[in-house]
């Protein structure tokens, strides 16, 4: 079910979904015009539903053409729901060799567990180029017991691209065997490239297990220099690096 009004979509699942969700092709359902620059969305798992989720909402086009990007999704997952979500922004050859673009992404999920047994996994990959900036907020609100949810963020920054990066997980009061964990890594290959990342804990109970980490490296140059000495050219290596790093 899917409802629009002034503020943002609203889409409920009754029912699980085997094949992936296009989020864009849903947006789309509830009005045939829509500004993909500003999207603001509330996604509800009823009991029981299985749902995976492809957040193909923009692309790097749209980083080029609009100055502001800003998204908001908010998921609630009652009893016994799974939500597998996958975003995947990556450049094509010809955007790479962009120099200038000063794009700025917004990117604000938000995870409400409000069932016992429910599972939430969640993967970003983005490239950022230019000067590009991307601003990360995330959430993983447990509201019950017996519930789980794993959060990873994968960003490579070329150029002079920005990253800025806030993710907390909560656990209310009195809850047990509640695990959540949170990962963002980051590939730092710009001379000017720069990561802000901040992860949080807020845990109001004893009984669960919370983990959280946040990693900025550069190229390993001895897998570089290993791929390349097998006849494979610098660029075509780093390549190979970087995809191996956002898989």
């Amino acid at each position: 079910m899917i409802m629009l009004n002034k503020d943002f979509i609203n889409v409920t699942f009754d029912k699980s979904i085997l094949k992936p969700i296009s989020l864009k092709e849903l947006c789309l359902l509830s009005q045939k015009s829509i500004d993909f620059s500003a999207i603001n969305m509330k996604i509800e798992l009823l009991d029981d539903v299985k749902i995976y989720l492809r957040d193909d909402l923009i692309d790097q086009k749209d980083l080029i053409n609009f100055k502001k990007i800003e998204h908001k999704i908010e998921f609630i997952l009652n009893r016994a729901s799974v939500l597998e979500y996958n975003m995947n922004l990556r450049p094509t050859g010809e955007f790479e060799q962009l120099t200038q673009n000063n794009c700025e992404f917004d990117k604000n999920l938000k995870l409400n567990i409000a069932g016992q047994h429910a599972f939430a996994k969640v993967r970003m990959n983005c490239l950022g180029l230019a000067q590009q900036k991307l601003n990360f907020f995330t959430e993983q609100n447990h509201l019950v017991s017996l519930s789980s949810s794993c959060l990873r963020i994968k960003i490579v920054l070329l150029d002079a691209a920005e990253l800025h990066c806030n993710s907390k997980i909560f656990v209310d009061k009195g809850l047990q065997e509640v695990f959540a964990r949170q990962i963002n890594k980051n590939l730092l290959l710009g001379l000017n490239a720069c990561v802000s990342t901040t992860p949080q804990l807020e845990v109001l109970s004893d009984h669960v297990k919370c983990k959280h980490g946040a990693t900025v490296k550069t190229l390993d140059e001895e897998q570089l220099f290993y791929i390349s000495s097998r006849g494979v050219a610098k660029k075509q290596a780093s390549d190979l690096l970087i995809n191996g790093f956002l898989h």
